[in-house]
């Protein structure tokens, strides 16, 4: 892979509670690769979601907080790729890092969610 200066700044937004991190960028320059790359190393439990899946479209644009909490619980990354795809991905996204570090505070887990888009594809 082909060392990036951004990779940095993602880990550094990740270790110091950055709770969503959006990368954009033009189709096929390396983004998922680059992210996948830095979560490998950072000792974090990830849960990779794809907006091409169905299941994960569902939940994730169903703005049910309860859903949603069961989606993340035991992770501490949340890890979106094609999420242009998800209706409603922001609000969701809000959800999530509005109401879930409560729950997450009593274990100690901050939860924190990167949210991939790619542009040009729809």
């Amino acid at each position: 892979m082909i060392p990036r200066l951004i990779s940095v700044d993602i880990a550094q937004q990740l270790s110091t509670g950055g709770r969503i991190v959006l990368l954009f960028g033009a189709r096929q320059v390396g983004k998922t690769t680059l992210v996948r790359a830095v979560l490998k190393g950072s000792g974090y439990k990830v849960l990779y979601l794809n907006g091409d899946d169905l299941r994960s479209t569902t939940v994730l644009s169903s703005r049910d907080l309860d859903q949603l909490r069961g989606l993340v619980s035991g992770y501490d990354v949340l890890f979106v790729d094609e999420a242009q795809r998800i209706p409603e991905i922001g609000l969701n996204l809000k959800l999530l890092a509005d109401h879930v570090p409560q729950c997450a505070s009593s274990r100690q887990v901050p939860h924190r969610s990167i949210w991939r888009a790619r542009l040009g594809r729809r």
